[in-house]
């Protein structure tokens, strides 16, 4: 008796609340634009202030990161233009909306640099397949969305405003991120919110779906409760195994270059970073010291990018420790050259250099290979010099036509 009373009152407040819903229903167009109205201040002063933001960096030349800063190992992709680079961000956009929404197709890796996630070269490539999915299913979750009413369309504007903070991985501005966790954080927020409150609504059975035409047995609703929530017990622990061991991972950092090396076995920098914790130069790491190991690991890095000029410097230090002294010499002959080592190597090579040519037995030898690599650098630096000149040059003649 108790239960059926609850049922009709139940009733009763679904049946309010069906009408309530269809005299919203019977004007929602003008409902939906008085609430766009209301709002209009606030978007005029967000789009005022992102567009002031655009045009003044691109008046002063700073919307971009210059060409040259960002090296493949870092942004494989940065430097694409037109349709290549629409093709590959693409991608790169929707691996950040499937992380949003807990589901990695690429896997985890705290670096997805040079070579990790290979260039899509045409429309065959049958990873567009994620991007056209995305965008498909966007589309009819708006048209059923805009069907339904003012209440639902709301909340996906509100849902989708959360997803533009990934403007900076959307390829349409020059940035140095690629593909990076940190990213997901807003629209991962957004997708925790509307996911607990759609499961919550699924576990207690609540939606038009779920109106009881008759009454249910109690044990019946309890059993089916019950269930629900195991699933998403289980999916929650699932989610949470995940996340204890991602992050004991990035507590050490052998275990997070060893599972970023399971997602990305031809990442430049992963295995430059893995060769170091070999070479025995990482105190804290020490235990892991294995020099064949650790130059295989370096010269498997150079193998896939052969621009990645830090190798040199590590490398350096490996062939040193192996007493192979001439490869020493050139590898950070090497490493001096290289802009992003140059620093730590320059001093390297002032103090090899002063203690090798003051050797009282193979000075004189030392001194004749010290001529022969400054003279390589040297070179290198007037080579320099005059690429920078004749870059000067045509920008001033092109000022000049101008």
């Amino acid at each position: 008796i108790q239960y059926n009373r609850s049922y009709a009152k139940n009733k009763e407040e679904d049946d309010e609340s069906k009408e309530k819903e269809e005299k919203e229903e019977a004007t929602p167009l003008s409902t939906l634009v008085q609430a766009i109205v209301t709002l209009l201040p606030r978007y005029f002063i967000i789009i005022v202030f992102s567009a002031s933001y655009l045009i003044g960096r691109y008046y002063f030349d700073t919307l971009s990161i210059p060409d040259g800063l960002i090296r493949p190992a870092e942004n494989p992709f940065f430097p694409f233009e037109g349709m290549r680079r629409v093709l590959n961000y693409s991608y790169v956009l929707s691996v950040h909306v499937c992380k949003s929404f807990f589901f990695d197709p690429i896997g985890f890796s705290h670096e997805y640099g040079f070579d990790c996630v290979e260039e899509m070269t045409g429309f065959t490539d049958a990873r567009l397949l994620l991007p056209q999915t995305l965008a498909l299913v966007t589309f009819i979750v708006a048209l059923w969305c805009l069907k339904s009413g003012l209440k639902p369309t709301l909340l996906l504007l509100m849902g989708l405003s959360w997803f533009a903070t990934l403007f900076p991985v959307s390829g349409i501005v020059k940035v140095g991120t690629f593909i990076a966790d940190r990213i997901v954080v807003a629209s991962t927020f957004t997708v925790s919110v509307f996911g607990g409150r759609i499961l919550s609504g699924w576990i207690v059975g609540e939606g038009p779906s779920q109106t009881m035409k008759q009454p249910i047995s109690v044990s019946f609703q309890r059993i089916a409760q019950t269930f629900k929530v195991a699933i998403v017990l289980a999916v929650f622990s699932v989610l949470w195994l995940k996340v204890d061991q991602r992050s004991t991972e990035w507590m050490d950092s052998y275990q997070l270059l060893s599972s970023s090396l399971k997602t990305c076995p031809r990442s430049a920098k992963s295995n430059l970073e893995m060769g170091k914790l070999h070479s025995g130069t990482v105190s804290q790491y020490s235990q892991y010291k294995d020099l064949p190991k650790s130059r295989s690991y370096m010269e498997k890095a150079e193998e896939i990018d052969p621009e990645y000029c830090d190798v040199h410097k590590e490398l350096a230090t490996v062939l040193y420790q192996q007493g192979d002294v001439y490869g020493f010499e050139e590898r950070l002959t090497k490493a001096v050259m290289c802009p992003f080592s140059m620093q730590g190597a320059s001093e390297l090579w002032r103090r090899y250099w002063k203690a090798a040519t003051a050797h009282p037995q193979h000075g004189v030898a030392a001194r004749e290979r010290y001529n022969k690599h400054h003279k390589v650098i040297t070179d290198a630096i007037e080579e320099e010099k005059r690429r920078d000149e004749e870059a000067q040059r045509e920008r001033n003649e092109g000022s000049d036509e101008l």
